[in-house]
């Protein structure tokens, strides 16, 4: 191993080593249960540590002599993986750092964009369709919406199919009504992905019209629905 090599490989331990851990169990209720005005997020106790780490990871992301070319013997899908489970952290400062983290490595690393999105993916299926819980889902919409900027027409079959099974059923997640971030991602979303979801054959202008109806009905969580 060269010097870089081991200049990068004490850096990578030094991140993993010290963020990689298994979560607290959830504190607070979740779905309709979670009262955004009464059950406060638990803080890590740790995090003037754990936040030194992730500025120490940024600034190395960000540095004019970070290759991606080494580096990715150490951002490999384990390390993602891994990566995206602690965006499930009650802790909102820790996911606002990791919402960071991601953006950068989706940028710089054109080979593991597919793989980030397949494992976001998985995490909002499992939200929608299983537990209706995680901590992140603000964050990952927002991620997601640089993402879906991208996304060049005509469609690929992996885009039609995150904005039919993932955008739009998340929607029918009620409770996110009651929180209110989630909620303006969500909203924010569907605006950027609507002139993509027009152009989908199987999504006809009734299930836009039914969204927009939907959105604008809400408690004053919105501050502009969808025209």
């Amino acid at each position: 191993m060269n010097v870089k090599s081991l200049y990068f490989a004490k850096r990578m331990g030094t991140f993993a080593l010290n963020l990689f851990r298994p979560l607290s169990p959830p504190t607070n209720p979740v779905g309709a249960e979670f009262d955004p005005d009464e059950d406060e997020p638990t803080l890590e106790a740790a995090w003037p540590h754990l936040q030194l780490v992730y500025e120490f990871f940024l600034r190395f992301l960000e540095s004019p002599d970070f290759q991606s070319s080494i580096a990715k013997k150490y951002i490999d899908h384990q390390f993602m993986l891994r990566l995206l489970m602690i965006m499930d952290s009650e802790d909102p400062r820790e996911r606002d750092f990791l919402k960071t983290t991601l953006h950068r490595i989706y940028g710089k690393f054109l080979g593991m964009r597919a793989y980030i999105r397949k494992q976001m993916n998985n995490i909002f299926y499992c939200f929608i369709y299983e537990t209706e819980r995680h901590n992140g889902i603000a964050e990952l919409l927002e991620i997601l919406g640089s993402i879906i900027n991208g996304f060049a027409l005509p469609l690929k079959e992996e885009h039609r199919t995150f904005l039919l099974r993932v955008l739009l059923p998340l929607h029918k997640c009620i409770h996110l009504e009651r929180t209110y971030p989630n909620y303006l991602c969500l909203t924010s979303l569907t605006n950027q992905a609507k002139p993509r979801l027009q152009r989908i054959s199987p999504v006809n202008p009734f299930i836009i019209g039914e969204i927009s109806v939907h959105l604008s009905s809400t408690t004053g969580l919105l501050r502009s629905p969808i025209p």
